[in-house]
């Protein structure tokens, strides 16, 4: 799936927009984004997570269509999405319950996508704009995904760098599309 995201970001670079596209080896899916946390409350994390993830399976995920956030009127994220997926829903649900229980904070919907690009500029957005909205229906594949992993995240001036904290499998195998 990396393979096709990373073609889909070449294509796209050629309307020429002014994007910052997520390196290759960055494109993921996020469950909740935590913000910033202290050292002391990692080991209460992993250990939440852990029991969040708890008799959650395999997922086979659909990734389709193509869009923007928030809006087409004012892009800020170009993104693909995923097809609906009661497992995966399932997932966040969990997830989202353990980590709300520590005081993070609720989200107020989740919208499940994989990010391509944060627009700087409306510079030749009606290019991108134009083949973006050709791909709203367009199927990208499937992915299996057989983990949940816990990442943190440093921001510096070309881009994030990321760390694996921690990973969870899932153990079972579910197929819904």
């Amino acid at each position: 799936m990396v393979e096709k995201l990373s073609a889909a970001q070449d294509e796209l670079r050629q309307c020429r927009g002014d994007v910052k596209w997520v390196e290759r080896e960055n494109l993921h899916l996020t469950l909740k984004f935590l913000g910033e946390v202290t050292k002391e409350r990692v080991r209460e994390i992993i250990d939440t997570l852990s029991q969040g993830v708890r008799g959650i399976g395999k997922l086979h995920l659909g990734v389709k269509g193509a869009g923007v956030f928030p809006n087409w009127a004012r892009p800020r994220i170009i993104w693909v999405g995923l097809t609906p997926n009661p497992l995966l829903g399932e997932l966040h649900r969990s997830l989202e319950q353990e980590l709300v229980a520590l005081g993070f904070p609720a989200e107020k919907s989740f919208s499940p996508h994989i990010t391509l690009g944060r627009i700087r500029t409306l510079n030749n957005w009606s290019v991108l704009k134009q083949k973006l909205q050709g791909w709203q229906e367009r199927i990208w594949g499937e992915e299996e995904i057989n983990k949940v992993v816990l990442m943190q995240s440093h921001l510096t001036p070309r881009g994030p760098l990321y760390r694996i904290v921690e990973t969870f499998p899932l153990t079972q195998t579910h197929t819904i599309f």
